[in-house]
């Protein structure tokens, strides 16, 4: 707890006013609670109106489980879809376990245990994840609203796509694509398209995916939240693997790296991977160990399993490159590949590919008062160091804290930065920064 929350506790109780104000607030963030389960289908990967009240929310439900407060159970299951889309797997799913057999209403249990599917499926746990969403799905046909169906039918096919049953997994989408017909929401008839697209690519129907994702690409692209654009975008680029196209595939994974949150996450780790088989494909077979290695190392960092069948193609595409490579190669390559991170990966999986649209991307922004790398004005000293902090992959607080600077004076060098280097995007900061004083990583300008 903040010093300001406690002193702020210590004066309520002093007044007498304590158990007023925690009333009052858990009606409030339980309102706004129930408010998010309303619209759309896919509850589960849309920012709700808690996401910036994490803290007052965590708060909420320590204070209601103490104390057997009706409120608790929506209040815990708000809080762990907040930590299943931060990626708290193991947090999300513990806070589920203790509330699942107390949620009422078909509705809302439906939803909760979507959630405990999908969290189950991204740590591998295929059994768990299988029955919740077995169980999501009937509770689902007997509630009233055909929106919670359709989430609960897109969570069943997800955990049938874990286990590789992907015939099943087609079914269960194409049953879901159904409903979501019926609602009239065009965002949400897209991500179900695209969720299909993903089926039918691994089920080795290639050209269908294509078709479904030309349909739905424009609307997620324009509508959808980052990650759901992100997910669409890589299975874009593996559809066009599947075809054959390398150069269409490279375009999209390095798309979604460039649009990709912030951090470590399991929106880059698809496209690392996809980029890792480009690389095979184009005989850069040390380029192509260094991402698998990368990649992999990030998946243990934040405990996330990859899809059965995507994994399998990423392996043997890598056991036909260390084939052809010489054992010290091998090791070189994959011990350089696990000392990439954060920023300054992103910037490696990028040299030569959509790198070169960032640069053009800034020449063309001269217009407005910005300039390309060539006669770009000096960065300082100190905002040099942001910048290369940055590229480390600091947040602002972390920044701040080690250079010894309020937030607020380092998000004004960062502005600055951005203006004289002509980007936007922390990632794009980190690929010039690479570029200007890094140079290649040690150990990763020669292949063999």
């Amino acid at each position: 707890m903040s010093a300001i929350r406690a002193y702020g506790m210590d004066r309520l109780a002093e007044a007498g006013e304590l158990s007023d104000t925690w009333n009052r607030a858990l009606d409030w963030l339980a309102g706004k609670a129930a408010g998010a389960v309303t619209p759309g289908v896919f509850l589960d990967t849309v920012e709700g109106p808690l996401a910036r009240e994490q803290e007052n929310l965590a708060a909420a439900v320590s204070h209601s489980a103490a104390r057997s407060d009706h409120r608790h159970v929506p209040l815990a299951v708000a809080l762990a879809r907040l930590q299943y889309q931060q990626e708290q797997l193991t947090a999300a799913r513990t806070l589920l376990a203790g509330v699942l057999e107390r949620v009422r209403g078909p509705e809302d249990r439906s939803a909760a245990l979507a959630l405990a599917a999908r969290s189950a499926c991204l740590q591998d746990d295929h059994a768990a994840a299988l029955a919740f969403a077995q169980e999501a799905v009937a509770a689902g046909r007997t509630g009233r609203h055909p929106g919670r169906l359709a989430n609960a039918l897109d969570a069943l096919a997800a955990a049938r796509l874990c286990r590789g049953e992907f015939s099943d997994a087609v079914a269960v989408f194409a049953e879901c694509l159904d409903v979501v017909r019926t609602l009239g929401c065009p965002l949400d008839l897209a991500l179900c398209r695209h969720h299909l697209a993903w089926a039918l690519l691994q089920a080795g129907r290639a050209a269908e995916a294509e078709q479904l994702m030309q349909e739905c690409l424009p609307e997620l692209e324009t509508n959808a939240p980052p990650g759901q654009v992100t997910a669409a975008l890589h299975t874009a680029g593996a559809i066009r693997l599947a075809l054959g196209d390398v150069d269409a595939a490279e375009r999209r994974f390095a798309e979604v790296l460039l649009k990709a949150p912030p951090g470590e996450s399991f929106h880059g780790l698809y496209p690392l991977e996809g980029l890792a088989i480009v690389a095979a494909e184009r005989g850069d077979l040390q380029r192509s160990l260094r991402l698998y290695a990368a990649a992999a190392a990030m998946r243990r960092r934040i405990d996330t399993e990859p899809e059965a069948h995507w994994w399998g193609q990423v392996e043997a595409v890598v056991a036909r490159v260390r084939e052809r490579v010489h054992p010290s190669g091998v090791s070189a390559a994959m011990a350089a590949g696990r000392r990439l991170r954060g920023a300054r990966l992103v910037a490696y999986a990028l040299r030569g590919t959509q790198v070169r649209s960032v640069r053009q991307e800034s020449v063309q922004t001269a217009g407005s008062g910005r300039v390309d790398a060539v006669g770009q004005p000096p960065l300082t000293g100190r905002e040099s160091a942001v910048a290369e902090l940055v590229a480390e992959g600091m947040t602002n607080q972390q920044i701040a804290s080690h250079l010894g600077l309020a937030k607020s004076t380092v998000a004004g060098h960062l502005d600055r930065v951005r203006d004289k280097l002509g980007v936007r995007s922390r990632t794009q900061i980190a690929v010039r920064v690479t570029g200007r004083v890094a140079g290649p990583e040690p150990g990763l300008h020669t292949d063999v």
